[in-house]
């Protein structure tokens, strides 16, 4: 068993396209992948399970990436929270960091830009 498949990651994305491409991006680079559709699920999914790192989308309907981050942050300040925009606007990346968000990512993304960013945040959980 490889470092990496003790690492529980959790996709956040309203969007079944890009939820379905970066959980199969994870899953491929042999990480343990749950995904819900909005922030709400991903609060209750993080009520009853385990996650180290949640990959969350900013824009959606109800409750914004922001307020997930925010939920997290405040619950479950051990986990680690990259945010995935389609857009890179600084005031977006400005208020993700100030949040508490550990890293920041724009769509569209290669696999492996995905997988430097999960090493960075989350090498502390692969040393551990």
């Amino acid at each position: 068993m490889t470092m990496k498949e003790n690492i529980d990651i959790l996709v956040v994305d309203d969007d079944p396209e890009a939820r379905r491409s970066i959980a199969e991006m994870l899953e491929m680079a042999g990480y343990r992948v749950s995904s819900v559709t909005c922030g709400a699920e991903a609060l209750e999914y993080l009520q009853e399970n385990k996650a180290d790192l949640v990959l969350c989308d900013v824009l959606m309907p109800e409750m914004d990436g922001f307020a997930v981050l925010k939920n997290i942050k405040r619950e479950y300040p051990w986990i680690n929270v990259v945010m995935v925009a389609a857009n890179g606007d600084a005031s977006a990346v400005r208020r993700a960091f100030r949040l508490g968000a550990d890293e920041f990512i724009t769509k569209p993304f290669e696999a492996q830009d995905l997988g430097l960013i999960i090493e960075r945040v989350g090498w502390h959980l692969v040393a551990e």
